[in-house]
């Protein structure tokens, strides 16, 4: 597995004590330190653990796509270091992979942090669709970031593998474009850590959707004009959209209605600003964005 620490170090201990804690003999787990002057985190006894520390041009993407080109294994599985494995995380996603030609195994999600309505809203915004108790289901749409691959098929794409990551929404067009199949795995279960200020979530979720859609458009080589009419529509069409698919999920589970509701106050304008990112991301290219969600998905406390 791979996993992208940086000055949060105590989270990012927490989720490598996580991996180590496993019962999968063998278990890989390539470390990007990103954070070289801070001190070194503790490798768990009996994991086999490769290290890179240093400040790596491109930061937390071209870091992802290091950490798959260093691996060995042949699942190429990523985790935040906000996002702790639950026990058997490992094994379901082994057993995920070995059902079927999945390309991509996505998992499913606890809050990590479920003290405060904030960040119970939060988790919603962002994890709504792979909430846990979730089912081992052939799927269309997986969680960006925490996600298992196929390593072969991630070197497959050679030097476009970087922006291909950058974020994994990407990766995901991309892979369903070449007739790649993916698998969504609720029994691989993740504690994800959440933002307790609504301030976090929306800048956060604006620099990714930013990142997202100009790699959309690069990797896609879309024309001006395409790119024109997504930044005109993208800022009502992507919010609706949301909306519509949370509204489905949680149709197949009643006990969710009042919790999504109740969520509302943080849902809207999450989606509404991330969708004003991705506009900005398509027009205008990423800007600071690339540094702005590094920053809040590595370096800034979440509680």
């Amino acid at each position: 597995m791979i996993l992208v620490a940086g000055r949060q170090r105590k989270r990012a201990q927490h989720v490598l004590d996580g991996i180590g804690a496993q019962d999968a003999p063998g278990l890989e787990t390539v470390l990007i330190d990103l954070a070289p002057d801070l001190p070194p985190l503790v490798h768990p006894p009996g994991l086999d653990v490769r290290l890179t520390r240093g400040n790596l041009p491109g930061g937390f993407h071209a870091a992802r796509a290091l950490g798959v080109r260093l691996a060995r294994s042949p699942i190429a599985a990523f985790l935040e270091e906000h996002c702790r494995p639950e026990a058997g995380w490992a094994q379901a996603v082994i057993r995920a992979f070995e059902t079927g030609p999945w390309a991509a195994v996505g998992y499913s999600f606890v809050n990590a942090n479920p003290g405060t309505w904030v960040s119970r809203a939060c988790m919603l915004a962002d994890y709504a669709l792979w909430e846990a108790p979730h089912p081992d289901t052939e799927a269309r749409l997986l969680p960006g970031n925490n996600v298992a691959y196929r390593r072969d098929t991630l070197l497959a794409y050679g030097d476009r593998l970087g922006a291909l990551l950058s974020p994994d929404f990407v990766l995901h067009e991309r892979l369903r474009l070449d007739g790649q199949r993916l698998f969504m795995a609720g029994s691989a279960v993740a504690s994800h850590e959440n933002p307790e200020a609504l301030g976090f979530l929306l800048t956060a979720n604006h620099a990714y959707c930013r990142v997202l859609a100009h790699g959309r458009a690069e990797t896609g080589s879309w024309s001006r004009t395409r790119r024109t009419f997504y930044s005109l529509a993208v800022p009502l069409g992507a919010p609706a959209i949301k909306l519509v698919r949370v509204a489905r999920h949680i149709a197949r589970r009643p006990g969710c209605w009042l919790p999504c509701l109740s969520a509302l106050p943080v849902i809207l304008p999450a989606f509404l600003w991330s969708s004003v990112g991705e506009a900005l991301g398509c027009s205008f290219g990423p800007g600071s964005a690339v540094g702005d969600f590094e920053e809040y998905e590595l370096n800034r406390a979440r509680t």
